[in-house]
């Protein structure tokens, strides 16, 4: 790192670059306050810290048998104070006396491993040398962890030796940061300054640089406490969810107040020339505000769970439903032009109005099913599905359409009936508990069964097994089949 000292000096140390006024006083209370009273009747002139004084009284309130008196001590800068600027000078900008040498990020860092051990990640490493290693040589990859940064991973070391390190912290590397004490472990001041600092940081002006962060953040689990599993653990642990919800917050809360985006959002007299509009007056966008088309394409680029809960959230300042479906409206059409061809997502108004706790404007998204077609690559049917889970019209061999409703007719638990378009039979569906499927005809006769398998086949990879005891009954065949893809979709994504 690159220090400028009070001598107006600057030096290259441990091989990154930074800068920091060397004896500043730390933004968290060092650790001479916890000694507790402190005066200005002196002033010490020696190196590091600020103008406080360290007062050290005797404990006897009679005086001592032979005749002398102990007389108050004072030191400023306190002797902790002195002992944390030597470390963070000494130890860590120049490297002196260093018994371990840390390399990470093609870097270099002379360091001492009393106070690496503060880091349990580094104390790890260290404990695989033997004791009588005169200097450890160790090596960190964090080429996995983009969001650690070489600076921001410096500032993290710098704290390990001292507080000071903070003044290094600014809204542009605060994640970085961030992400290595949550790298490195137990250092939650640290985590918590640069969490603050993170949060403090989101602006109109920073949101984008948030929502693309945020996007690679799984949302909360469902109301069930289920969650998705195949998604990697975030370097950033809680704090990723903490500042996801920060995020949204601002997004529901803060953004539309500082935009003054709806009517409730702005002043009187706002509210006045937004209702009575003259000539002169600066209206542009089709009659939208300047706020309200900003957080039009703000909310453009929000991923698709995070807009759901902005327009759907009673927290969002916009007045009645109708305003909030007009809105929703207007942000799925501009949403359009980046979400792509094969997604769709629609805004419903339900009847009956909301309530204190729920909206009655709901917004899905569907994801355009592709035909299922035979091994030949001949359509067979296509599934048209309506908004979110609902299930739409099912089309067979282009030639038919019926409501996918009518393959799956719930009768009870695991169990859904579907009726043969040739002579009327009902046969049923049946889960079992190991997840797979029976087919059913009346008199409870068992007629065929579906097993998840994953095999190779001169076809390709195979998905499961269907097994079947009926025979020159193509249209069962075919309706089984349909009906058992309707099964276990409903299944794995929602229940009816």
């Amino acid at each position: 790192m690159s220090y400028t000292h009070p001598n107006g000096n600057s030096s290259t140390v441990n091989g990154s670059k930074s800068h920091l006024v060397y004896g500043l006083s730390s933004p968290i209370e060092s650790a001479s306050s916890a000694l507790g009273e402190q005066s200005d009747n002196h002033h010490h002139q020696g190196g590091g810290g600020g103008p406080s004084t360290l007062l050290v009284h005797s404990h006897s309130t009679h005086p001592p048998e032979n005749g002398y008196h102990r007389t108050e001590y004072t030191s400023q800068p306190s002797h902790n104070e002195e002992i944390i600027d030597h470390l963070y000078h000494a130890g860590f900008q120049m490297g002196n006396y260093a018994d371990t040498i840390l390399n990470v990020h093609g870097r270099q860092y002379r360091l001492h491993a009393i106070l690496l051990s503060r880091s349990p990640y580094l104390a790890h490493l260290m404990s695989t040398f033997s004791a009588n290693t005169p200097i450890r040589n160790i090596y960190v990859s964090i080429e996995s962890e983009p969001e650690v940064t070489e600076e921001g991973f410096a500032i993290a070391l710098g704290y390990l030796y001292s507080s000071v390190s903070l003044e290094l912290i600014t809204p542009s590397n605060a994640r970085a940061v961030l992400a290595a004490a949550c790298f490195l472990g137990g250092l939650p001041d640290l985590c918590s300054y640069a969490y603050e600092t993170c949060r403090d940081s989101i602006s109109t002006e920073t949101i984008e640089h948030w929502l693309r962060f945020v996007e690679n953040i799984p949302p909360p689990p469902s109301e069930d406490g289920s969650s998705p599993s195949d998604i990697p653990t975030s370097v950033f642990g809680p704090y990723a969810a903490q500042l996801r919800a920060d995020v949204l917050h601002f997004l529901i809360t803060t953004l539309p107040h500082t935009l003054q985006a709806f009517p409730s959002t702005q002043n009187p007299q706002q509210q006045q020339q937004q209702q009575q509009p003259q000539p002169q007056q600066c209206v542009s966008n089709g009659g939208k505000s300047d706020g309200l088309e900003t957080l039009l394409q703000i909310y453009t680029r929000v991923p698709f769970d995070m807009f759901k809960q902005a327009v759907e959230s009673p927290d969002l300042p916009i007045g009645p439903d109708q305003a909030r479906f007009q809105f929703a409206k207007s942000a799925v059409a501009r949403r359009k032009a980046t979400v792509g061809n094969r997604i769709e997502e629609t805004v419903v108004l339900a009847f009956g109005g909301s309530s204190n706790s729920t909206s009655a404007v709901h917004v899905t998204r569907k994801v355009k099913k592709r035909p299922l077609v035979s091994r030949d690559q001949r359509e067979v049917a296509i599934f048209d599905w309506t908004a979110g889970t609902h299930l739409g019209l099912l089309t067979i061999a282009g030639q038919r359409q019926i409501h996918m409703g009518q393959l799956v007719r719930q009768q009870i638990n695991n169990v859904r009936e579907f009726t043969s378009s040739v002579d009327g039979v009902k046969f049923e569906w049946r889960r079992t508990p190991a997840q797979d499927y029976e087919l059913f005809a009346p008199s409870d006769c068992r007629i065929a069964s579906y097993s998840q398998i994953a095999c190779q086949t001169k076809w390709g990879t195979c998905h499961g097994l269907l097994r079947y005891t009926f025979k020159n009954r193509d249209s069962l065949l075919l309706e089984a089949l349909l009906a058992l893809c309707l099964n276990r979709w409903i299944d794995m994504n929602c229940s009816f």
